[in-house]
């Protein structure tokens, strides 16, 4: 289109606000120019001018120093100087020993990266951005922020404020332009691809499960054990109190004994005695005979009961007599004495009172692999089915440690005791960022539809912005119209002798989506009723629930509590039966052993031999040896075994999400 329309032209320094009086100049006469930006991207404008040069014709190079490399290109078309394009001037000038010259510039703000990274800050807010999914390097990334927002950076070539877009919706309002406003021949429309229809999600989010305490196990020990004793004893015939486990051994994955004793209820230390008499005897003729005994043993005090005792055996026995003669020569017995050594013996039963209490320092890598997919309600614009996106490596750091920058930061988990993540109001605000982050994969890609046009009044390119949204009315549209984002434009200057030639086109982005919202849903409590402990609960759970994800446009329905792992709950306490995970199991315990002892060792336990002397010692060695090897080979073993403090569980947590409601921007089946 012509029009009378006046460029100007000013190399500035950088950072110079535009002055209608100093820059509506013209530093270097415009052979050509176009201006453009395209969504997500910097403005630019190429130029074409008059190579300058010296008095003596050489090149004065552009990108020599002391050159200015910052310019403003504005116009007037009537109501006054008006900036379009501020920018610095890039790369290598072409044909630089021409005539003219090209020159490219970017309306890249020199503080591009601080604004960038400022903003980025201002929008790290659940759940469109959820730090627990990266680690500490990408957090310091300012892209990641945009990843759920559906949106990305805005770049304005004027005032080089740094802003963010949404995929669909401009922020700064809607330009309208009818048939009449509209090139004809200038109208494009584009399938640029096939609306996805689905995303698939697969995300795990993990943490450490750290607790400390102790659990008293005695009672465990004292029922499950076959006694043959009193209540709350326990007995043996080989298991004496060193047996028993000591403070500080281990007794597990992540346990340790914490309190132990066994205290034996009777005394098996071998006491030792002697005793002795002496009785005198007065015959009837007056003589006196003396008698005396004397004895000694060693013995129990009291042997325990059910001990086995063993037969007596004597190991030595001697006499001696002697004689003296009477008044009428006959031999009479003057003295006699005898000796008699014997062994008997007990198989004692032990009988301990014991107390068993296990630390635990539990570090478990606990995990909820989060799962679903999310369709999206969109036109069909083709017969065969489109391949879901995938985003199926998704993973959290620990989040049982801090994810912020401060050192004094809460873990995303809270406390870090905990079984489930995924089920806490701030796990729900985990799994809607997982949400949002397929929803804005599907928004961009339901914008399948891009529609070029141009307007045909010159004075519209001033409202022209990537924040705004058009809607174009044509009847060669199916419908009749169009509803999109404005995702591109482009301006094309070329001076003629007589005027200005200027051409602009606009694009538009449509999704194919089939419109409508979601309706959040209450449900229905399932465990109290909602006026009696109210809503904020955050163990209640509701049946058929759906809630609303930051938007009308998706919902889901919150994730029960159903931890797949081995029931401990260490936030509420363990007890030995939650702890234990195979109980306690004693083989050979006395009875046991006391029948093997009367089968086995019947030959010992039932005879009570008359041995020479020489003998006896032996037999009492022999038969000592076998009764102890006996036992040893049947000797009670107790074991049982804890949960491990270092076990690993995964918990699956299938996610219910309705379809994703997508506007309908262009209604391919209209007519």
């Amino acid at each position: 289109m012509a029009t009378a329309v006046q460029f100007y032209f000013a190399w500035v320094d950088p950072g110079t606000a535009y002055n209608p009086v100093t820059h509506a100049i013209v530093d270097e006469y415009l052979l050509g120019a176009a201006l453009s930006q395209q969504e997500g991207e910097f403005a630019a404008l190429t130029v074409v001018m008059r190579n300058p040069t010296n008095e003596s014709g050489n090149a004065l190079g552009l990108l020599g120093p002391g050159r200015k490399r910052h310019a403003w290109l504005s116009w007037d078309i009537g109501g006054g100087p008006v900036p379009l394009f501020f920018g610095t001037l890039v790369g290598i000038p072409t044909d630089v020993f021409g005539a003219k010259v090209t020159l490219e510039f970017s309306g890249k703000p020199d503080d591009y990266d601080a604004q960038k990274l400022a903003l980025a800050e201002t929008l790290k807010v659940l759940p469109w951005y959820d730090e627990a999914f990266f680690d500490e390097q990408r957090r310091g990334d300012p892209n990641l922020v945009l990843e759920a927002y559906a949106a990305l950076w805005h770049v304005d070539p004027v005032t080089h404020a740094v802003t963010t877009s949404d995929y669909l919706t401009g922020e700064d309002g809607l330009e309208t332009f009818n048939i009449t406003d509209l090139i004809a021949r200038a109208m494009k429309l584009e399938l640029k691809a096939a609306p996805a229809t689905s995303v698939i999600v697969d995300a795990v989010m993990k943490w450490t499960q750290r607790a400390a305490g102790q659990v008293d196990l005695t009672e465990h020990m004292i029922d499950n054990w076959p006694s043959e004793g009193e209540a709350g004893v326990i007995t043996s015939f080989t298991m004496a109190p060193d047996d028993w486990p000591k403070v500080g051994a281990g007794l597990g994955e992540g346990w340790t004994v914490a309190r132990s004793t066994a205290h034996p209820q009777h005394d098996l230390a071998i006491k030792h005695r002697t005793g002795g008499s002496k009785t005198t005897v007065i015959w009837w003729d007056g003589a006196a005979t003396n008698l005396e005994t004397s004895e000694s043993d060693d013995y129990l005090i009291v042997p325990p009961p059910g001990s086995i005792p063993l037969p007596q055996v004597v190991t030595a026995h001697s006499s001696s007599a002697s004689y003296q003669e009477d008044a009428d020569g006959h031999q009479t017995l003057a003295s006699w004495s005898a000796s008699t050594d014997f062994s008997d013996g007990l198989i004692p039963l032990s009988h301990l009172t014991p107390t068993l209490g296990a630390a635990y320092d539990a570090a478990r890598g606990l995990g909820e692999r989060v799962t679903f997919t999310l369709h999206a309600d969109v036109q069909p614009v083709v017969t065969a089915a489109e391949e879901p996106i995938r985003l199926d490596n998704l993973s959290t750091v620990d989040l049982s440690l801090p994810a912020g920058d401060e050192t004094d930061a809460e873990a995303p988990i809270g406390d870090p005791r905990r079984r489930s993540y995924v089920a806490t109001p701030r796990g729900r605000q985990s799994l809607e960022y997982l949400i949002l982050l397929a929803r804005a994969h599907l928004l961009r890609r339901a914008r399948a539809i891009e529609i070029t046009f141009g307007p045909t009044e010159l004075a519209r390119f001033a409202d022209i912005s990537l924040r705004k949204s058009a809607r174009v009315y044509d009847p060669r549209l199916p419908g009749g119209t169009a509803f999109g984002k404005i995702i591109g434009y482009q301006l094309a200057i070329m001076p003629t002798k007589a005027s200005v030639s200027v051409d602009f086109n606009v694009t538009i982005g449509c999704a194919l989506g089939q419109d409508g919202s979601i309706e959040a849903v209450g449900g229905d409590p399932e465990y109290v009723e909602e006026d009696y402990i109210g809503p904020a609960e955050d163990w209640q759970q509701y049946s058929g629930q759906v809630l609303l994800v930051e938007n009308d446009d998706v919902g889901y329905t919150p994730v029960p509590f159903d931890p797949a792992d081995d029931g401990l709950d260490f936030i509420a306490g363990i007890t030995a039966e939650e702890a234990i995970e195979i109980p306690l199991a004693v083989v050979n315990p006395s009875a046991t052993q006391r029948a093997i002892l009367l089968e086995q060792g019947a030959g010992w336990l039932n005879s009570m031999p008359s041995l020479p002397d020489d003998e006896a010692q032996q037999y009492l060695s022999d038969r000592t040896l076998a009764l102890n090897t006996l036992l040893q080979d049947n000797a009670t073993v107790a074991s049982f075994k804890l949960k491990s403090m270092t076990a690993a569980y995964e918990t699956p947590v299938p996610v219910t999400v309705t379809d994703l409601k997508i506007p309908k921007m262009l209604d391919l089946a209209a007519t």
